[in-house]
């Protein structure tokens, strides 16, 4: 429930005054085995690919004080670089 509230918080700019859907569904998971050794490095914390409107993330793209900081940076850079491609 945590999780859908704060969904609508991000997405309320970007749809406007109109009332926000419910989700549909909502999860999150956690791959134990899929925590890498090192990250790419890169200066940003998602890769976008505007002309697919594909956006890549997560705890390997660039390096923080943990992997769980920099999974959920990468998550917020890529929402918020998906919903710029639809304004």
């Amino acid at each position: 429930e945590a999780l859908a509230g704060r969904l609508r918080e991000v997405l309320m700019p970007a749809l406007g005054s109109g009332r926000v859907p419910a989700p549909l569904s909502v999860a999150a998971k956690c791959w134990r085995a899929g925590f890498m050794a090192k990250t790419l490095g890169l200066k940003e914390d998602c890769i976008g690919l505007e002309p697919w409107r594909l956006a890549i993330c997560g705890d390997f793209i660039s390096a923080h004080s943990s992997p769980l900081e920099a999974a959920v940076l990468s998550g917020m850079e890529a929402g918020e670089r998906i919903v710029s491609w639809f304004a």
